[in-house]
C-alpha cells in the first residue's frame, strides 16, 4: 500500500497511533525515508543529518511507560540492510551501510539516556522467566545495547561488555 503521508504526518503516527501495525509501520516508512535522504548525501558528499522529527517521535515512542517492550523492540528497530536494497533500482551496498549506521549512530547519541534509562529499567526483569513480559523487557534491553554499541564509545562498550560477561540468558 502507497500513502502520501508527510514526514510528519508519520513521525506523529509512529509516536501517538493506538494501532499497534500502524505505529510499526509509519516507523518503518519513516527509517526508510531518512535512510533514502543519508543514501543520497553519502553518495554526494553532502553533509549528513537525520530528522529532528524522526528523533523526536522515536524518543516519545521508547519512552512511552504504557507500550507493550516487545512491541517497542520491534517498532523501534531500524530496517536491515537486506531490507533497504530493495528500495533501490541500483544497490550501492557501502553507502547503505553508512547510511544506517549513520542513522543508528544519531539516534543512538541524541537519546543515549534514555537508552541507558531503559537498560536499568528492563533488567530488572527475572533473566530466566519465561513471561511475555520479561521476554519483551529483554528484547528491549538488548535492542538499547546494539543503538549504544553503535557509538564505539569505551563507556559503552564497556557496558555492553558488562551485560555480557553477567548474562544469566542467551
Amino acid at each position: 500500500i502507497k500513502t502520501d503521508f508527510t514526514d510528519e504526518e508519520l513521525a506523529f503516527l509512529m509516536a501517538n497511533d493506538t494501532d499497534e501495525f500502524n505505529r510499526w509501520d509509519a516507523g518503518q516508512t519513516l527509517f526508510i525515508k531518512e535512510i533514502k535522504q543519508i543514501l543520497q548525501a553519502v553518495q554526494t558528499d553532502e553533509k549528513l543529518c537525520v530528522s529532528a522529527n524522526l528523533i523526536h517521535s522515536f524518543n516519545r515512542t521508547l519512552t512511552d511507560q504504557n507500550i507493550d517492550p516487545a512491541f517497542l523492540a520491534k517498532a523501534l528497530s531500524l530496517p536491515m540492510e537486506t531490507e533497504i536494497k530493495n528500495h533501490f533500482d541500483l544497490v550501492d551496498v557501502p553507502a547503505i551501510h553508512r547510511a544506517r549506521l549513520f542513522l543508528k549512530q544519531q539516534i543512538a547519541g541524541q537519546l543515549k539516556n534514555q537508552f541507558m534509562e531503559i537498560i536499568d529499567l528492563c533488567s530488572k526483569s527475572d533473566p530466566l522467566s519465561i513471561t511475555h513480559k520479561a521476554m519483551g523487557d529483554r528484547s528491549l534491553k538488548n535492542l538499547s545495547l546494539s543503538y549504544l554499541g553503535s557509538l564505539k564509545e569505551p563507556s559503552t562498550t564497556d557496558l555492553i561488555w558488562n551485560h555480557y560477561e553477567s548474562a544469566k540468558n542467551m
